[in-house]
């Protein structure tokens, strides 16, 4: 073989090489990244249920009130403004 030939067979493995080190390093970026999708996909259907759970408190507290005649929409609507008012930005949290 003459010195070209080594070179490129050299150029070849490194090239090899490179290869399979990224190879390996992306699959264990998308390991990494399945784990965190799973552990996102849990929060969200923890979250999904509180936030089932505390619509149901609300339906139920606002029927009561209602029932005991105690409601007023234009009092609710005032309040729920004047409590998001409270860190000055009107953003409905």
């Amino acid at each position: 073989m003459f010195d070209n030939d080594h070179l490129q067979r050299a150029d070849i493995e490194s090239l090899k090489s490179r290869s399979r080190r990224q190879l390996n390093l992306s699959r264990s970026s998308a390991r990494r990244n399945r784990a965190k999708l799973s552990d996102l996909n849990e929060r969200l259907d923890e979250l999904e249920e509180e936030v089932g759970s505390l619509q149901l408190m609300n339906r139920a507290l606002i029927a009561y009130l209602r029932q005991q005649d105690v409601w007023d929409d234009d009092t609710f609507r005032s309040l729920v403004y004047e409590l998001d008012m409270e860190d000055g930005k009107l953003d409905g949290k």
